[in-house]
């Protein structure tokens, strides 16, 4: 399945356009957006870029995205708006290595090893995990960012074809823990990331909640049979409808075996030490009694996955 973006062809001036009035903005305003990130992902004007399986990705999905469709003006209104937030979420500082301590990976919170049937990279995330407390939010929202950007760039490289996101809802507590701000973060990645998306896939919802996406897939089904569903949702019986079972990880049920964690990552209390060490904003803003409680959920679910 073709995504939007490669249905369309683009006009070389309306992407030097882009690029010439995005580095003007830029430069006019270098506290609200930073020109080494800027640089890092799109090339200078007059200047010959790194080798890109998708040349000009960037400026590309913008004006794919843009309303109305390739109008450079309200491509970059987007775009400084895209930029402005990663200078605000320091992006171009984010590294595995001050995302998430080594715990998140032994335990499965985040997995992305496996490949969907269509060779699509899939990001699993496991929400009995998670918990609607600032830090631990901080946190997740902190890693979705990084590892969303590395994805993109990934894409961008031709690694891989698209990106599904899992989610693993099992024994997740909603009443307690649902957080429309962390709803609302992860669709704006959507917004800022345009393009790379293919597929949500809820795993183990709730029954109600199950069969309300359930009907609209078999409405939209009837109405439009060829289209692509951008949101479904699964139960144990439907996994390898999407994803092997050699693809999976034993927290679905699946045969993948452990693979090594990213370079860097460290212990939570390194972690910690690390983030302070570098007067991380992320720690500076919260008392010690959310990092205790961060540390026990961690020791907690230690003792329960045991």
């Amino acid at each position: 399945m073709e995504l939007a973006w490669q249905k369309i062809e683009f006009n070389n001036e309306q992407i030097e356009q882009l690029r010439s009035r995005i580095y003007e903005y830029a430069l006019q305003h270098p506290n609200e957006i930073m020109i080494e990130d800027l640089r890092s992902r799109i090339t200078p004007p007059g200047e010959v870029g790194p080798s890109m399986a998708i040349k000009d990705w960037m400026l590309k999905r913008y004006l794919a995205y843009a309303k109305p469709k390739l109008n450079v003006e309200a491509a970059t209104k987007n775009l400084i708006e895209f930029f402005k937030f990663r200078h605000q979420q320091k992006v171009y500082n984010l590294t595995f290595a001050n995302s998430f301590p080594i715990e998140f990976y032994q335990l499965q919170m985040f997995s992305d090893h496996c490949y969907d049937r269509h060779g699509n990279k899939v990001a699993i995330l496991r929400s009995k995990f998670y918990r609607s407390w600032p830090l631990l939010d901080a946190f997740v929202k902190r890693g979705l960012l990084c590892y969303t950007e590395h994805y993109d760039r990934l894409f961008e490289e031709g690694k891989f074809p698209g990106l599904v996101l899992l989610f693993d809802v099992t024994d997740f507590d909603y009443i307690r823990h649902t957080n429309i701000d962390s709803i609302n973060f992860i669709l704006s990645l959507q917004q800022y990331y345009p393009g790379v998306l293919k597929q949500c896939i809820a795993y183990n919802l709730p029954t109600p909640l199950y069969w309300i996406i359930r009907m609209f897939q078999l409405v939209a089904n009837r109405l439009f049979p060829s289209r692509h569903h951008m949101i479904v949702s699964i139960r144990d019986n439907e996994l390898d409808d999407y994803i092997d079972r050699e693809q999976r990880p034993q927290c679905l049920n699946g045969l993948l075996t452990d693979k090594p964690f990213p370079d860097g990552v460290v212990p939570f209390e390194e972690f910690l030490e690390k983030l302070r060490s570098q007067n991380d904003a992320i720690i500076e803003k919260f008392e010690e009694n959310e990092i205790k409680r961060c540390r026990q959920l961690i020791q907690d679910c230690q003792d329960n996955e045991g």
